[in-house]
């Protein structure tokens, strides 16, 4: 999906995903708890739950390797592995 999706602003795309991430994930559990669901309504959220945190993990890495110098690259990616 991201070899197509090229946003201008990367960091913003991925921002931006992250709450798109916790709808369908949240309300899928929070009412799979409450009322069970059939199958496709929590295929869905769950494909796009999936589609989102893609979206963030794909952007976030390329901002990484973009804005970072790679001197300095790997000492970054260990704090953003300590951080996750």
């Amino acid at each position: 999906m991201m070899i197509r999706f090229r946003p201008r602003r990367i960091l913003a795309a991925a921002m931006l995903s992250v709450p798109a991430f916790s709808v369908p994930a949240f309300s899928v559990l929070l009412f799979a708890l409450a009322v069970p669901l059939a199958v496709p309504p929590n295929i869905a959220a769950s494909f796009l739950a999936g589609a989102c945190l893609e979206v963030f993990t794909v952007s976030w890495a390329t901002t990484l390797q973009q804005q970072i110098p790679p001197e300095k690259l790997s000492r970054v990616s260990s704090y953003n592995a300590l951080g996750y």
